[in-house]
This record gives structure tokens, C-alpha cells and sequence, in this order.
């Protein structure tokens, strides 16, 4: 008994139940042209298992097999190849590409082509592939490639390319397309795999294989397309594009993470967010660009830009407007602020440092600042309520401060109190000084301390 399900897209959504027939599939159609089979556990899915949903868009084929061969066609020097899909409804943007170099008499090249196998089994929808190639000498990584041959089939295996570089197309319909024309706008598959499976949306938000052991979803045109692992979420056009065996790894927006490979545990939002790490574990990035150089493990960076010239910097935490955006090298440093963590006197090197406030900067390792560098957005008062203890870092006991003190210096040992040095004009141009004030003056060299109502000098007896 076939019933209509749901309308979803503008599409009836139509399905046979299940009837105990092992062979019997509950089948939803989400507008025109995608379809969800949802097979039942009998069939051969697994528990609870879908089957593929897919619609009609292809995704760019991998590079083509190069080699050199006899001939003297082509140029003498570098020349980039790649393959497209060609279907009922369009093409394919331009896929991978290879590149290879020429030599005197060797001014040919054999391809091995790609062939398009669709993960259901099914038949392919794609009825040619076409050959682009660059001009000899290419630098551009074959993205000024023209047409050179189109191969009317899905099955021919090698192609010989012998089209002088004059020959080729110079028009724009005859150079490599950038957007994929071949279907719809939705994409959504799953592998059936009975240990949680994968999910991918988006055009096409997945690749055309599946590893059976992986637990994903993925969203946006070449999300996740290489990912064999557990665990990934991936939203955006080519976030963790290049994921191979990394686990636990969370990416929202175009090109987050987009090269790691087999990093693990990162969660990266926003626009090309720790995009550029490729064994990177255990950052989080929020922000456009945050975090996008760091190579390092253990990175936490929040907000526009911020640590977005980090790279070898290990364990560090950066929150704020372009926080840590120069080329830091030091290690578990701590900046919070717009632009904390930057400009000319930021020691790149500096390691377990904090620094907090608009343009905080740090020039020496464990150093704290407190305040910015800027006297616009400065520190002006500081509060703190309570005694307070300050001592050395080698200070293991973190004994409580003195009961009867309101600052207690006690765990310096080789230490002595720096006190304000003020000339004797500045110390007279204080506005209601308060009795109790102390200071080094500068002018005389003696302690001064403030009486009731006038400076008195400490003396010898």
C-alpha cells in the first residue's frame, strides 16, 4: 500500500509502508529532485538506518592521472590539468587539479581520467567529462585553464593530449567553470552504517563516499569531503574540506578548519575559524578569522580576527577585537581586549604572560599588565576590597595576608618597597594631599611624609 506522507519543497512526499517484506522501503521526496529512502533494519541498513538521500547535483571530480609521453605538441615546462562532470543539466565547477612538467621530446601527456560511481549503486547521471587545461608555465594552479577536450562517455579510462597551447579555446565559454550547474539545491545522504552513520547536506554538503564507521554531519557545499572519522560536525561551504582520520571536530562557517586533517577535539566558528591548522587538536575558535594560522594545540580565541597570526603559540587564550593578531610564537599567554596582545612592543616570543586592556601589551615571559598602553583607554583606578598579599612567584606557601595590613609584602626576602619618586615643585603642586601620603623626593633625596597640613622630611637621629 503506497500513502503520501508529507509535502516538503513543493513535492509530495510519497512511500510504500512496511509490510514485514525484508525488501520494502519507506521512500520521502523533498521537492523535485531529492529523496530520502528510509530502509528498515531488516533490509540489510542497520538498527534504524537511512538509506542514501540524493538529488541530482554532482561533486567535482578528484584530479586526473598525469604522465609524460613521447611528443612535441606542447610547451617545454609546467602545465595544470583538471577533470569536470558533465550531466543532463550542467557541469561541474573545475575539479582537482594535477599538474606536471614537460621535458625536450617528452611535450605529451597521457591522462588517467576519473570516472563518476554514485554511492547508492545506481546509475551515474553523468554523461561526459571535459578536459581543461593551463598555458605552459603555468603559476596560477591551473585557475587560467581552458577546454582542450570533452570525452562524450563515463567509462574511457585514459586520454592522450596533444592540443598545442595556440589551439586551445581563449573564449570565456571555453574557460573552467566556477559554479556547479549539474542540479538541484539540496543534498543530503546518509551511510546506513548501523554504529550511528553520517549525514550530509548541502551542494553537495557530502562527499560521494563514506567510510562505515563514522558518525557525522555535514552541511554545505564540500563539508567534511574527505572525512573518514568519528564524531564531525561540519556547516559551511568547505569547513573541514580536507578532514581525514581527526575525530570530535565541530566547524560552522565557510572554511572553518578547512585544512586540518587529522586533528581532533577543535570547535571552530566562524568564517575560515582555525582554517589553516592541519593537525591542530583541542582549539576553540569563535569569530571570522579567529585562530585562522594557529598550528599549535590547546588555543582558545574569541572574537573578530583574534590570534589571527597566532601559529606556533601553544595553550594561549585570546579574547577580544584582533586580540593577539601578530605573529605570536610563546606559549600559554593569556590577552583579553580589542588589539591586546599587539602592536610594535609585543614581545612575539613572550610566553605565560597576561595581558588585559585595550592594546595590553607584553615585552618580558611572565609578566602581567594590567591596563592599556594607550592613555585614552587606560587604567585610571584600580579598587580592590579586602588586604592584599603580593610575593614572589618561588612564594609556594600563598600564606593569607597579615590580619593588621592592608598590603602585605612579606614574601619578598630580597626585596625592598620602590616608592614614587616626586620633585619637591610636583609634591607642592598636589592638589588637598591627604596626611599619611609617602614618597621619595627627588629633589633633597629624603622620605617625605605627609603631617596634618604639611610635607615632613624622615631624617637620621
Amino acid at each position: 500500500m503506497t500513502v503520501k506522507l508529507l509535502r516538503a519543497f513543493g513535492g509530495f512526499a510519497e512511500g510504500a509502508l512496511y509490510d514485514g517484506d525484508a525488501d520494502t522501503e519507506l521512500s520521502l521526496v523533498l521537492g523535485g529532485n531529492a529523496q530520502w529512502n528510509a530502509r528498515n533494519a531488516s533490509s540489510g541498513g542497520g538498527p534504524g538506518s537511512l538509506g542514501p538521500v540524493n538529488t541530482s547535483l554532482i561533486m567535482r571530480p578528484s584530479s586526473p592521472g598525469l604522465a609524460l609521453t613521447t611528443g612535441t605538441e606542447l610547451g617545454i615546462g609546467v602545465y595544470s590539468y583538471c577533470l569536470t562532470y558533465v550531466t543532463a543539466d550542467g557541469e561541474t565547477e573545475g575539479g582537482f587539479y594535477a599538474s606536471i612538467t614537460t621535458t625536450s621530446g617528452n611535450q605529451a601527456v597521457i591522462l588517467t581520467l576519473r570516472q563518476h560511481v554514485p554511492i547508492d549503486g545506481g546509475t551515474s547521471p553523468v554523461i561526459a567529462r571535459k578536459i581543461y587545461r593551463s598555458v605552459v608555465g603555468d603559476t596560477t594552479l591551473g585557475k587560467q585553464s581552458w577546454l582542450v577536450a570533452t570525452i562524450a562517455d563515463n567509462t574511457t579510462t585514459t586520454y592522450e593530449d596533444r592540443m598545442t597551447d595556440a589551439a586551445m579555446g581563449s573564449a570565456f565559454a571555453d574557460h573552467i567553470p566556477q559554479r556547479n550547474t549539474t542540479g538541484g539545491s539540496l543534498k543530503a545522504l546518509y551511510d546506513g552504517s548501523a554504529d550511528g552513520g553520517s549525514y550530509g547536506f548541502g551542494v553537495p554538503g557530502l562527499i560521494e563516499q563514506f567510510a562505515a564507521d563514522t558518525t557525522s554531519i555535514r552541511i554545505g557545499y564540500g563539508a567534511a569531503a574527505g572525512h573518514k572519522a568519528y564524531n564531525t560536525l561540519a556547516i559551511g561551504i568547505v569547513a573541514l574540506e580536507d578532514l581525514t582520520t581527526g575525530t570530535e571536530n565541530i566547524a560552522i562557517g565557510n572554511l572553518a578548519g578547512n585544512k586540518i586533517t587529522s586533528g581532533a577535539d577543535n570547535v571552530l566558528l566562524g568564517y575560515k575559524a582555525g582554517s589553516l591548522g592541519t593537525v591542530v587538536k583541542q582549539m576553540t575558535a569563535v569569530g571570522s578569522q579567529a585562530g585562522v594560522s594557529i598550528t599549535a594545540d590547546g588555543n582558545t580565541a574569541i572574537g573578530f580576527y583574534a590570534a589571527e597570526s597566532a601559529t606556533t603559540a601553544a595553550y594561549g587564550v585570546y579574547i577580544g577585537h584582533q586580540c593577539g593578531d601578530v605573529v605570536l610564537t610563546g606559549s600559554s599567554n593569556v590577552f583579553v581586549g580589542k588589539s591586546a596582545g599587539t602592536g610594535a612592543s609585543q614581545l612575539l616570543s613572550a610566553a605565560y604572560t597576561i595581558g588585559i586592556g585595550r592594546g595590553a601589551w607584553t615585552n618580558r615571559n611572565n609578566q602581567l599588565v594590567l591596563g592599556s598602553a594607550d592613555a585614552t583607554f587606560g587604567i585610571f583606578e584600580t579598587i580592590m576590597r579586602g588586604p592584599v598579599r603580593i610575593s614572589t612567584g618561588a612564594d609556594a606557601s600563598q600564606a593569607a595576608p597579615n590580619a593588621n595590613a592592608a598590603l602585605d609584602l612579606g614574601g619578598f626576602t630580597t626585596k625592598a618597597l620602590l616608592l614614587p619618586a616626586v620633585s619637591t615643585a610636583t609634591r607642592d603642586g598636589m592638589s588637598t594631599p591627604t596626611a599619611g601620603l609617602l614618597l621619595y623626593n627627588s629633589t633633597t633625596n629624603k622620605l617625605n611624609f605627609r603631617a596634618a597640613s604639611a610635607w615632613e622630611a624622615v631624617t637620621s637621629a
